[in-house]
């Protein structure tokens, strides 16, 4: 018995040429050489399309919020899911904590000691949000956890001992309103993002900060020679 080597078909034995395709048994058939003249089963790759890429990209810059500054930084807006989670990490570590401080300094019955935990439980808040984002790479432990950071909003860079002082002074503020006229004023700081064209607070506002992503992430905030 034979067996066609181009398309496998068995022979009676006596014949020269398969009764089927007519290629002569006995042959191996060869594969036809590709017009390069290098033979080759495996198919090709499609051609790289240089101009969707930098239509893509044409897209991305057109849609991005321009703000003038040194250094040619391009960073992402923080969107108000991430933030709203980094402040509830930050309000139970502050909260907990400061409390916890005022409750055992209470406990000792020393007036100065309780005079200094009620103080503590009071500024907390300022002393945290300050410290924390001009010492850490503007980042609280919740911006942290939620991988975003305070900026400059004029050139994108790092927070001064100054404007952090400023922003952290300007959020404490709110709180103190809130407590001491019953007002709504820190509510509507925390909220102001949510229909904010750069999404921020209203104490952004006041220490002219922004808070962005530090992970990379398509461009909306970019930072230009």
């Amino acid at each position: 018995m034979a067996f066609c080597a181009k398309c496998g078909q068995q022979s009676s034995g006596g014949e020269n040429f398969c009764g089927n395709c007519g290629t002569a048994l006995g042959v191996v058939a060869e594969p036809a050489p590709d017009p390069s003249g290098t033979a080759s089963a495996l198919p090709k790759a499609p051609p790289f399309d240089a101009s969707a890429t930098a239509n893509a990209n044409a897209v991305t810059h057109a849609n991005a919020k321009t703000i003038p500054g040194p250094d040619g930084q391009t960073y992402t807006l923080a969107k108000y899911g991430s933030r709203f989670g980094g402040y509830l990490l930050d309000g139970l570590i502050v909260g907990v904590g400061s409390f916890v401080i005022f409750f055992v300094l209470a406990l000792t019955r020393v007036a100065l000691l309780s005079v200094l935990g009620f103080l503590i439980l009071l500024s907390a808040n300022f002393f945290y949000g300050w410290l924390m984002i001009a010492k850490r790479g503007g980042q609280t432990i919740g911006m942290r956890a939620a991988k975003i950071k305070a900026v400059n909003a004029l050139d994108g860079g790092p927070l001064s001992m100054k404007r952090a002082a400023g922003r952290s002074a300007a959020a404490y503020l709110f709180s103190v309103l809130g407590v001491v006229s019953l007002s709504l004023a820190p509510i509507l700081d925390l909220l102001w993002p949510l229909w904010d064209e750069k999404i921020q607070t209203i104490h952004d506002k006041m220490a002219s900060t922004i808070v962005v992503y530090v992970d990379d992430r398509p461009t909306t905030v970019t930072f230009p020679n």
